[in-house]
């Protein structure tokens, strides 16, 4: 089987480095990560896509590449599950360095200060030199915890690191936060959940918000990473096996903007909760589909997509009340 990485068009390149170069509440030389910047919002400022130019050159890699690439001052920074992060050229495509992790990479790298951050599948996070594929530091967090039910599906990614203030905040597959420093990799605090962490934490207001398995979204202080509060959904109290799938696990990635915190759980629902306190502000219905998307936000509205259901919509930030919704031939987890 071929797996490739293609890079379309020549305004698709301009969009692509605006993806990660141009986020919203990220400065020029700030950090370039998943979701654009620190609060997740999805939003990217770009230059307009006025037309479609075709391929302009492909990658092939020795596996599927579920990586969301990262692009910062010309290169394209993505994993591939043959276990190899790549640095390629954005605008040729031509391969700068490889790295071997050894293990697939299914997370978006972040790279800051002249180093790239990547997790893999076993659990390693790693700290390369941007610029010759040097590896500067390893992390190993724990053996994946256990799942509540046993047969939970769809583990298919990791959490992608966040990087800010001197620190790399990683998502474990052992159920903890860990705060490393970004320099050499030592542990500054852990904060340990119910659950394996696939959702990547965001940061605002000095807080770091991350959902886990467990079912619940956890706001934890950036300095020293004490509990600050927890927000429990439906499906925190919910037992899969009574429903025969998944009721419980947050796959998805906080957004958090305006004082809010977006996200969406395997309990069929979207959440608003306040940022400050942790309470509950609305809950859109998805009626059990799977709500696996990290939203994005706009102006007033909230995006996200629904697992079963197949449907991508818009919501109101303040109310949670649909504004629209276009009908998908399939799943939505993007």
């Amino acid at each position: 089987m071929r797996h490739s990485l293609l890079l379309v068009g020549t305004a698709g390149l301009a969009a692509l480095v605006g993806v990660a170069t141009s986020a919203r509440s990220t400065p020029a030389d700030g950090p370039a990560l998943f979701r654009g910047d620190l609060a997740h919002t999805g939003v990217y400022r770009a230059p307009p896509l006025t037309h479609f130019g075709g391929v302009q050159w492909r990658v092939q890699t020795g596996g599927p590449v579920q990586s969301t690439p990262v692009v910062a001052r010309g290169t394209v920074y993505v994993g591939s599950g043959d276990g190899h992060l790549y640095a390629l050229d954005a605008r040729t495509g031509a391969e700068r360095w490889r790295f071997a992790a050894g293990h697939a990479i299914i997370s978006s790298p972040a790279v800051a200060g002249g180093t790239v951050y990547v997790g893999s599948r076993n659990g390693s996070y790693f700290a390369i030199d941007a610029a010759t594929g040097a590896r500067r530091w390893r992390v190993e967090t724990g053996p994946d915890a256990p799942l509540a039910w046993g047969f939970e599906s769809g583990d298919l990614y990791t959490s992608s690191p966040a990087v800010t203030d001197g620190l790399a905040l990683l998502g474990g597959g052992d159920g903890q936060v860990w705060a490393v420093n970004a320099d050499d990799g030592a542990v500054r605090w852990r904060f340990r959940t119910g659950g394996r962490i696939r959702s990547s934490p965001a940061v605002a207001g000095g807080r770091v918000f991350v959902g886990s398995m467990d079912g619940t979204l956890y706001a934890l202080t950036l300095a020293d990473g004490r509990l600050v509060w927890r927000f429990d959904t439906e499906g925190h109290t919910l037992e899969s096996g009574k429903f025969g799938f998944d009721r419980r696990t947050i796959q998805s990635s906080p957004a958090v903007v305006g004082g809010r915190v977006f996200v969406g759980s395997r309990d069929g629902h979207l959440y608003a909760v306040d940022a400050a306190s942790g309470r509950r502000l609305w809950a859109a219905d998805h009626d059990m589909s799977w709500v696996n998307s990290s939203p994005a936000v706009a102006g007033d509205l909230v995006f996200d997509g629904s697992s079963d259901n197949r449907f991508a919509q818009a919501v109101d930030v303040r109310t949670g009340r649909e504004r629209w919704r276009v009908a998908t031939e399939r799943l939505v987890w993007s």
